[in-house]
């Protein structure tokens, strides 16, 4: 079974040595490019820019350019 740390991309590349601790921050901050403010009112809200989160961060920790996922994207 998998932890809340392991299904984080960015953790994933770091204990793999994919990637350097500082870049960590850089994903997060490069994410927001690619996923809208949005209001979060429910639980489906969340889950839904939670799974988007992680679907652009583990494409610019493969060093591809995130899909445009969610409308209004910045």
């Amino acid at each position: 079974s998998s932890n809340y740390y392991e299904q984080r991309a960015y953790v994933q590349a770091f204990l793999q040595n994919e990637i350097e601790f500082g870049q960590i921050a850089e994903i997060n901050e490069a994410s927001l490019q690619y996923i809208p403010a949005t209001t979060l009112d429910c639980l489906e809200s969340v889950l839904a820019a939670d799974n988007a989160a992680r679907v652009v961060a583990l494409d610019l920790v493969n060093n591809r350019k995130p899909a445009v996922l969610m409308q209004g994207a910045r």
